[in-house]
């Protein structure tokens, strides 16, 4: 049974650690039975901020909107979503363990057990109407770059949320506004929350995909 102190370290070392991309996966694998409960003690909240922030912009035919659904863990994400409305969501993870309980939840269309950057993946452009990542953004996790692929999986249109940690997006910030300069993002929103972590500073990051 992992105490309190064991919780918190696993917690630490994740979010501030220096582990590998081969340490971070199976960390995650050993931690996916106990994540939900770790993550509800910790007043994590950023599911459900992202999940209701993609509602906030989407209001209408909800079950026909495509979502992605990136470092997906446990499916929280999508299971807010589903409470919201929505219908249709593929995720990606590289933690196959905690693929196994977002299958559970019975509410995603395809999962892939696999680590998201810029590289092409064998998803059709075009594919998704939003695309979301809850507090899976930097170091160690989804690099900044890998908003390239996610433009070319985006409909135009696309909205993009990110939720995390203030300091997740110290390089991925500039990017976005290159971005936007260029006309392929446009910034629908970037706000302060408090409903991320207990006492951790967090942005919410709302983009929207350009296409001609």
């Amino acid at each position: 049974m992992e105490n309190n102190h064991s919780k918190k370290h696993r917690v630490w070392y994740l979010s501030d650690g220096n582990p590998t991309q081969e340490e971070r996966i199976k960390e995650y694998d050993n931690f996916c039975s106990t994540y939900e409960k770790v993550l509800g003690e910790e007043g994590w909240q950023s599911p459900y901020v992202c999940a209701e922030t993609i509602g906030s912009y989407i209001t209408g035919n909800r079950d026909k909107v495509e979502i992605l659904d990136l470092g997906v863990g446990t499916g929280l994400v999508g299971k807010r979503l589903h409470e919201l409305g929505f219908r249709t969501f593929d995720g990606i993870d590289p933690s196959q363990g905690m693929l196994t309980l977002a299958k559970q939840k019975r509410i995603y269309r395809n999962l892939y057990c696999q680590l998201f950057t810029s590289e092409p993946t064998n998803i059709k452009e075009g594919s998704y109407d939003a695309i979301c990542i809850s507090g899976a953004f930097g170091k160690g996790d989804i690099p900044e770059d890998s908003v390239y692929e996610m433009i070319r999986l985006g409909k135009s249109g696309c909205l993009i949320c990110f939720v995390g940690r203030t300091v997740a997006f110290e390089l991925l910030l500039p990017l976005l506004e290159t971005l936007e300069k260029n006309k392929q993002l446009k910034k629908e929103e970037i706000t302060e929350t408090q409903k991320y972590r207990k006492n951790v500073p967090a942005l919410i990051i709302v983009y929207r995909i350009i296409k001609d």
